[in-house]
């Protein structure tokens, strides 16, 4: 009798189901656009190239669920007044749950991942505010956001996340 490598399959305990991350809520916090005082620079001067990028980030980790986590990304842009004469400010929190995963792991997730997660929405809702400016829409380029989280620890005190979607 010839062995048939499906039945191996077939007999073998059940595989483990992979880990999951699930994003469950997305809550704008605040948006603050302020136009700034122009600065004229000299004839000849080129843009830049990127605007300034200030970013921070709060975990939150539910106590009654360690896989639950609001996540807190405040982003501040103050681009060359010379081109674009304002500053904006973004605050936005997901909701995050994990799924089959150990603490540990979603922690670890929670500081790596989720801040490249929430950045593109940022930049949307920049794009969003700026776009009928008198000097035209801020265009953030896609940038290294784990370089950034590593680089930019709270400095301020952030308002309390939102109440978590099983409080309510």
């Amino acid at each position: 009798m010839s062995s048939d490598s499906s039945h191996d399959t077939e007999l073998s305990p059940k595989q483990e189901t992979p880990p999951r991350f699930l994003l469950r809520g997305f809550f704008v916090r605040s948006v603050r656009f302020e136009e700034v005082q122009i600065v004229v620079g000299a004839d000849g001067e080129s843009r830049p190239e990127r605007i300034p990028v200030n970013m921070q980030i709060e975990t939150h980790i539910v106590p009654s669920d360690p896989l639950s986590a609001n996540v807190t990304m405040a982003v501040r842009l103050e681009p060359d007044a010379r081109w674009q004469a304002y500053k904006v400010e973004v605050v936005v929190t997901g909701v995050f749950a994990g799924d089959n995963v150990s603490p540990e792991l979603f922690n670890q997730f929670c500081k790596t991942s989720v801040p490249t997660i929430l950045f593109p929405y940022v930049r949307e809702i920049v794009h969003s505010v700026t776009k009928d400016a008198l000097m035209g829409a801020l265009r953030v380029d896609p940038v290294n956001v784990a370089g950034l989280v590593n680089k930019s620890p709270w400095v301020e005190h952030m308002p309390p996340p939102p109440p978590s979607p099983a409080s309510l």
